[in-house]
């Protein structure tokens, strides 16, 4: 015998819902994890640059391989991030920018890929100016300028910008 039903209730859907029930506790998790994998990082490359790149002759590297291993970080985003450090090593570069109102920027960077990071900073010249960012062009250090105050910017880019700003004045 058939028996036929209507209903309108999602009960058959129960439980299908479990993503959406961790999704934010991963989300969160994964966002630590990779912001302690972030300053492991900056911390491997400064120890990476000061001591050389084996991690059994430089102590530094192999004591943040210890804690990398104790904060159940992956080894293999580590190694990867060693031996691309000791491959392609970062570049200077410096670049001229007319900005909004003619204004004028020497920007010194150091970089892994030239293109990508004037790409960036193409990007947000123009969303912060409005579209106005007329040129960005590479050149030498400028001989035409004196330098009478220092303003260091960090940038880390990840999954978003996060500059620090530290103004001195000679």
């Amino acid at each position: 015998m058939v028996r036929r039903e209507f209903s309108l209730s999602n009960g058959l859907l129960k439980g299908h819902s479990k993503w959406q029930n961790i999704k934010a506790t991963k989300g969160k998790n994964d966002m630590l994890k990779s912001q302690a994998m972030n300053v492991l990082l900056k911390k491997t490359k400064a120890a990476a640059l000061r001591g050389g790149f084996d991690v059994k002759l430089n102590r530094e590297l192999s004591a943040l391989e210890q804690d990398c291993r104790a904060q159940g970080l992956s080894l293999d985003t580590f190694r990867n991030f060693l031996t691309k450090l000791k491959d392609k090593p970062e570049i200077e570069c410096t670049y001229n920018v007319i900005g909004p109102s003619g204004s004028f920027f020497i920007i010194e960077a150091e970089t892994d890929n030239r293109k990508v990071f004037e790409n960036t900073l193409r990007k947000y010249f123009n969303k912060k100016a409005d579209g106005l960012l007329n040129t960005i062009t590479t050149a030498q250090r400028h001989q035409h300028f004196e330098g009478n105050g220092n303003m260091t910017m960090i940038i880390t880019i990840c999954f978003q910008i996060s500059p620090a700003l530290i103004f001195e004045q000679k």
